[in-house]
């Protein structure tokens, strides 16, 4: 298993061969720039930066997000944003449990971040 690339070292590669690491190996820059693309898509975001109504997180694809539980922080969901939650027109934050269909996040869950999930394993 390879060590992650830190954020200093990407910095280095930038100091050492210009901006984005372009200027001397391009190939090196485009590499730079997709480890930080890649980062930024796997980071966990604030909930409020999610402002467009009609995108990620609120466009109803999975989404993990972290709660704040009355008994207990950091708690992780894989959850999708609805307004059929049973069918009814409710609409917030829901999770499968592959028995009755989606069911709403409790009341007293306040979500706090959010991310993109990873691509699933590619199989043979």
């Amino acid at each position: 298993m390879t060590t992650p690339i830190t954020q200093a070292e990407l910095d280095d590669w930038r100091r050492l061969f210009g901006h984005q690491g372009s200027i001397y190996l391009p190939t090196v820059g485009r590499l730079i720039d997709e480890v930080e693309r890649l980062r930024a898509q796997l980071a966990w975001q604030p909930i409020e930066t999610a402002t467009d109504q009609d995108a990620f997180p609120w466009d109803g694809a999975p989404v993990i997000i972290a709660t704040n539980h009355r008994f207990g922080r950091g708690r992780v969901h894989r959850a999708f944003w609805t307004d059929e939650i049973h069918g009814h027109g409710i609409f917030g934050w829901a999770v499968e449990d592959c028995k009755f269909g989606p069911y709403p996040l409790r009341g007293y869950t306040v979500v706090s971040h959010y991310m993109r999930p990873p691509d699933p394993p590619e199989t043979e």
